[in-house]
């Protein structure tokens, strides 16, 4: 398979197979998911923002579930895409 930094190996999870008609433990592929924004977002603003996701994960895993799946450590792991200056103050606890 070819490099793509954010595509990791894994495999299909039960009750998330029979959506697709996947047998559980088929391998697959997960890709993450990122918000992106502009260099020019104030420091701030994506400290902010990266605070409220986890503040409000359980409101928005109830609108959609996936919300469940991130954490500080997953959701700090963008590479090759740089993070913001302000997300990466709210990584590092500041």
């Amino acid at each position: 398979m070819p490099s793509a930094p954010n595509a990791k190996p894994t495999s299909t999870a039960a009750g998330n197979a029979t959506t697709y008609d996947t047998p559980a433990g088929t391998p697959t592929v997960t890709v993450a998911n990122v918000i992106l924004v502009s260099a020019d977002m104030p420091d701030q603003l994506a400290y902010d923002l990266t605070r409220l996701l986890f503040t409000y994960q359980a409101d928005l895993a109830a609108v959609h579930p996936e919300a469940r799946n991130f954490d500080r450590q997953s959701a700090a792991g963008t590479d090759p895409i740089p993070l913001h200056p302000g997300a990466a103050r709210y990584y590092q606890g500041g």
